[in-house]
C-alpha cells in the first residue's frame, strides 16, 4: 500500500450526511426539551411563590397597623360592619381604615394613605358581647391568582 491510498481514504469524508445531521438534531432536542422545561416550571414555582409571600407580607403589614392603633387608642372606636372601616380616635389624631376598590387606605386626619393593596375582602365584625372585633383580609394575586386569607382577633379593653 502507498502512502498516498491511505491518505485518501482518511480524507475521502468531506461533510456530514443529512441523515447524520438529522440523527444529531434530534438527539440534541431530546437533551434539551426536559432540561427547558424543568427550568420553566421551576421559575413559574418561583414566580407563585414570590406573589404569595408578596401578598402575606403585605397583608400582615396591614393587619399589624390597624391593630397596633386600636390597642393604643383610648378614645373613640367605631366600627361600621355594612361598609367594613373602622375608625379610631386617639388624644391628637384620627384614624379610618377602609377598603377603596382592592386598595386598603388608612386615613390619618384626612390624609389618606394606602396600606396594602390587591385586597379583595376586608370584613370586620364586632362581636354580640361588643368586646372582641375581628378582621379579616382576603388577598388576590394580579399575575397567578394566588389568594391569601388573613385573620386577626383583638380583645377591646377600652370600650
Amino acid at each position: 500500500m502507498s502512502l498516498k491510498s491511505t491518505d485518501r481514504g482518511l480524507f475521502e469524508n468531506n461533510g456530514l450526511t443529512i441523515i447524520e445531521l438529522v440523527i444529531a438534531i434530534a438527539l440534541i432536542a431530546i437533551i434539551i426539551s426536559p432540561l427547558s422545561i424543568m427550568s420553566i416550571r421551576g421559575l413559574n414555582s418561583y414566580y407563585r411563590e414570590q406573589e404569595r409571600i408578596e401578598l402575606m407580607e403585605s397583608g400582615q403589614i396591614a393587619l399589624l397597623r390597624i391593630s397596633r392603633q386600636i390597642r393604643l387608642s383610648e378614645e373613640r372606636l367605631e366600627i361600621d360592619e355594612e361598609e367594613d372601616s373602622i375608625e379610631v380616635e386617639s388624644i391628637s389624631d384620627e384614624y379610618k381604615y377602609s377598603l377603596d376598590g382592592k386598595v386598603l387606605y388608612e386615613e390619618i386626619n384626612g390624609t389618606k394613605n394606602m396600606i396594602a393593596e390587591n385586597i379583595a375582602v376586608f370584613d370586620v365584625e364586632l362581636s354580640d358581647s361588643q368586646n372582641l372585633l375581628s378582621i379579616d383580609l382576603k388577598l388576590e394575586g394580579s399575575k397567578y391568582g394566588e389568594t391569601i386569607d388573613l385573620k386577626t382577633s383583638l380583645y377591646l379593653r377600652n370600650q
